[in-house]
């Protein structure tokens, strides 16, 4: 599995997403959507910090531009190629966050919200290009968030 199947992976976490949150009361929507948001981001660029969480490392570090890299938007797909290295991916984080934890989410959990990396090489690292993920990180990430947030019996 590569990129290709990853993008497809989010996809479908995106339509039972839509499910999930139609049966929650408005705050619990804004804040499980906070929530989904900032840990997904967190794995995808800093790994798992649960314990027993196996080997997720996150983004492949060699400089740091990879992880640094990465962005959130809400409402609407961040195109810019950030030239922030970022090898702990602790600024990465805070930068981010400042976004989910701010008011235009508040306002409309239903938002269109992406996490991307607009990084030229990324995808080849998902596909196995570095060392320290051959098997990626991303489609791993993904499944593990809707493990962790959706009951069995939609997760299929």
């Amino acid at each position: 599995m590569g990129a290709v199947e990853a993008r497809e992976e989010v996809q479908r976490l995106g339509e039972q997403l839509k499910t999930f949150f139609r049966e929650k009361t408005t705050e619990q929507m804004h804040e499980a959507m906070r929530k989904l948001v900032l840990d997904l981001f967190r794995e995808l660029v800093q790994g798992s910090r649960e314990s027993g969480s196996g080997s997720l490392q996150g983004t492949p570090v060699d400089t740091g531009r990879a992880r640094g890299n990465w962005q959130i938007g809400i409402a609407a797909v961040p195109t810019a190629l950030l030239e922030v290295k970022d090898k702990a991916g602790d600024a990465t984080f805070s930068r981010e966050a400042a976004k989910v934890l701010g008011e235009a989410l508040r306002r409309d959990p239903f938002q269109l919200v992406t996490i991307t990396n607009n990084l030229p090489y990324i995808d080849r690292l998902e596909d196995g290009w570095s060392k320290q993920a051959p098997n990626g990180w991303i489609r791993v990430a993904v499944e593990r968030t809707r493990r962790r947030i959706l009951p069995a019996e939609r997760a299929s």
